[in-house]
């Protein structure tokens, strides 16, 4: 008689039944985790552009700004839903379609997560020194908005100069 080998109903059971619950608490750290990296990409992506920005000037010899914009045409709106980086040829701080030349188009955040600026934020524009034109440093806030405290902070002096910390913040949400 041949010998059966395999798995009898009960230890196929048993086994499904330890997976589900090792997949049930490991799910809930699996998002913790996309949104943590969600934070620190759009992160990236905002310092990647205010440092574009800053070399785009120094290297052209000309004003560069970077301005918030809703429809990635015009500055105005809030920094979450974009911004645009252009030479600004005459220092305005907006982007003139005949004289401006439009370097970049950022679409802003995704997910739930929201970027705030300070006060003196809504455009920045960078010398061809590579300082600002701000009278005083900005910052900026990127935040989770499903009640998480989380968000990371982007701090930008007079001189052009950029930190970003990965600390938590303070994010009302």
């Amino acid at each position: 008689m041949k010998k059966e080998i395999g798995f009898t109903l009960v230890e196929l059971m048993v086994t499904l039944s330890l997976a589900a619950i090792v997949i049930s608490v490991a799910i809930p750290s699996f998002n913790t985790m996309i949104q943590n990296n969600r934070l620190i990409s759009q992160t990236n992506q905002l310092v990647a552009s205010l440092n574009h920005a800053r070399s785009e000037a120094i290297g052209r010899g000309n004003t560069v700004t970077i301005c918030s914009s809703s429809d990635q045409i015009t500055c105005g709106g809030a920094w979450d839903t974009g911004w645009i980086t252009f030479v600004d040829i005459n220092a305005n701080g907006a982007f003139d379609n005949a004289t401006d030349t439009l370097l970049k188009v950022n679409q802003g955040t995704e997910g739930n997560n929201t970027l705030n600026g300070t006060a003196n934020t809504g455009s920045i524009s960078y010398l061809s020194t590579g300082f600002t034109n701000l009278a005083a440093n900005a910052s900026f806030s990127l935040c989770d908005t499903r009640g998480s405290s989380y968000g990371h902070q982007v701090s930008l002096s007079t001189v052009g100069r950029l930190s970003s910390s990965t600390a938590p913040v303070s994010c009302t949400p």
